[in-house]
């Protein structure tokens, strides 16, 4: 995975947790973060899919990358 992707799966996670803090807190205190977020983002894959459009959408591309595009 790429950096950018990376940043953008990073916030799309975020905006589902803040969306749905209860079922965070409730499943974090069960099994801690990770597997809390693992969940959470099986469950709502519809919802993460789009958030990551959204966060792919304001993420800056790479500038003066040496690879040819």
């Amino acid at each position: 995975m790429k950096a950018m992707e990376a940043i953008a799966r990073l916030e799309a996670e975020s905006a589902l947790l803040k969306e749905h803090e209860a079922e965070y807190l409730r499943l974090s205190a069960k099994g801690g973060h990770v597997r809390a977020v693992v969940r959470m983002v099986a469950a709502h894959k519809r919802e993460y899919d789009a958030l990551v459009r959204t966060a792919r959408d304001k993420v800056p591309g790479r500038r003066g990358s040496n690879v040819a595009a």
